[in-house]
């Protein structure tokens, strides 16, 4: 993948829904996973299934969402303070003074405040991997995810595609035919994820097995909203990149967000095995892989 590095687009992202019908159906859906992922990531570090979890916070709200955490048994620690970049998704933090309003704090979550204390060295070194580590991803993901960031993939759809089985790779375009839809990383961008980093593929064992222990801490009012999350990472999607700029492209919606700066336009389809009822079909791949 060609791009130019020292070039950015600030942090936004916007969802156009196929049809009102999709949306009346789906927005508010979407909205629950999210939450349910957000408690995941604060579950599973106190469950003890990983050591850390990170959050940023309005700098307003720290006390508040302190507090609350040192109800259930767990400390949150200050890292930096970094602009807001708004609702939504960003790869990285930015710099205060580049935010809209209130500035955020990066804080860690977690038991200990020796492990708090590790982060935030690690943190301050730029040291991807021990933060990887703490926080409970794969080894094989940490390692994929550092040498993707020291050349510059801030969103590495592309690489997590080339690193992909069972895919066909054409000049600018890969279609992968095999995912498991808890290594699918394309939809994070709206918090709809089991895993809580970048997998190294899309069918990733390590993060398959780490997402399976972090099911078995869902109670029974969330299982449902588990299976809808399923299908919605089962989906036919493509991601395609241009100058900044990603459009995510799914059955029921589209996701533009910021992304890498490439040179050219660069296609990751994904074939699907799920199309939800207000989903638009259409007659090319991956979309037309799926039957009624």
């Amino acid at each position: 993948m060609k791009i130019w590095r020292d070039k950015e687009i600030k942090p936004f992202l916007k969802i156009a829904w196929v049809s009102e019908e999709a949306k009346n159906k789906w927005s508010g859906v979407i909205n629950e996973i999210s939450q349910m992922v957000q408690w995941l990531e604060i579950e599973s570090v106190r469950v003890g299934q990983r050591k850390a979890g990170w959050r940023s916070i309005k700098r307003s709200e720290l006390v508040s969402f302190s507090n609350r955490m040192n109800e259930i048994g767990l400390i949150v620690v200050p890292v930096r303070e970094v602009g807001n970049w708004g609702e939504g998704f960003a790869h990285k933090t930015i710099p205060v003074k580049e935010g809209k309003g209130e500035p955020l704090v990066y804080t860690i979550i977690t038991k200990k405040m020796e492990i708090a204390m590790e982060y935030k060295r690690a943190f301050e070194k730029g040291d991807n991997d021990k933060q990887g580590e703490l926080l409970g991803f794969p080894g094989c993901c940490r390692k994929f995810f550092a040498k993707v960031w020291r050349e510059g993939y801030i969103d590495p759809i592309w690489q997590v595609g080339l690193n992909s089985k069972y895919k066909e790779v054409a000049k600018n375009k890969i279609r992968i035919y095999d995912i498991d839809w808890r290594s699918n990383p394309m939809l994070r961008y709206i918090g709809i994820r089991i895993s809580f980093h970048i997998p190294c593929s899309f069918k990733c064992k390590d993060t398959i097995r780490m997402a399976n222990e972090r099911l078995s801490i869902i109670d029974e009012k969330r299982k449902d909203l588990i299976k809808v999350m399923e299908g919605l990472l089962r989906m036919p999607m493509s991601w395609d990149v241009y100058r900044g700029v990603a459009v995510i492209r799914t059955p029921i919606f589209y996701i533009v967000t910021n992304s890498v700066f490439s040179k050219e336009k660069y296609v990751v389809e994904v074939k699907g095995d799920f199309i939800p009822r207000e989903g638009k079909y259409s007659d090319v791949f991956p979309f037309s892989e799926v039957k009624r």
